[in-house]
């Protein structure tokens, strides 16, 4: 089994858990394809049966590669054990400090860092329901709020001539604190926050991954 990791320091993996955020993209293009991609003008890039392909425009393979996720694929969620809700005094079998053998699990690395933890053990999956790509400047208003966009309403300051006038606006953020006028504008900040700055004005292609949180005893 696989598990996938969400940046908990922007609230990603709680919007998942609370069934707000139902898409994710990923960085999965490889430098050859990006090579055709950026020095061949006939040439174009496409997902087809869980692989990346990119063709020329006579239809030549120039080069395959299998997506992270496929369709209908059931993916852990990554949480460290503790978030997980296991108990400190549970016993757990791997290595500490090179020794094989059954230890406390609050003795892991994974305790307090998902990063090390096992697919295996994880209590909350996604399926992945739809897989496609584009460029990462391509994603729509509706896909912002999937991606863990939230939609507010605030009342504008307005001096006491304009008060008739006066109406709620919307903004958009994610869990930052930061408010914007459009979804866009929201999600750009939020991908630069997530992957580097300049991640957005790059434009790079993406996998975008939909998906659906499942229960593990109903639907795996």
């Amino acid at each position: 089994m696989k598990k996938i990791m969400f940046d908990n320091n922007f609230g990603l993996t709680d919007y998942v858990l609370s069934d707000i955020k139902t898409v994710t993209r990923r960085f999965e293009i490889s430098d050859t394809m990006y090579f055709y991609l950026n020095n061949y003008d006939d040439t174009h890039i496409k997902i087809q049966d869980d692989k990346i392909l990119v063709y020329s425009n006579e239809g030549i393979l120039l080069d395959i590669k299998n997506t992270r996720y496929k369709v209908g694929e059931i993916v852990a969620i990554a949480q460290s054990y503790k978030d997980c809700g296991y108990p400190p005094d549970m016993l757990k079998t791997g290595y500490i400090k090179g020794v094989y053998g059954e230890y406390p699990i609050s003795e892991f690395a994974g305790w307090n860092n998902k990063m090390f933890v096992e697919a295996c053990m994880m209590k909350k999956h996604i399926k992945i329901t739809d897989i496609r790509i584009e460029m990462l400047q391509d994603i729509s208003d509706e896909d912002c709020l999937k991606e863990g966009i939230r939609l507010f309403y605030k009342i504008p300051k307005i001096n006491k001539l304009d008060l008739i006038q006066s109406c709620l606006r919307e903004y958009y953020s994610f869990h930052n604190g930061e408010f914007y006028d459009t979804p866009r504008k929201a999600f750009a900040s939020l991908i630069d926050k997530v992957s580097g700055k300049g991640t957005w004005e790059s434009n790079p292609y993406v996998v975008v991954n939909d998906f659906k949180l499942i229960k593990w005893t109903s639907e795996y």
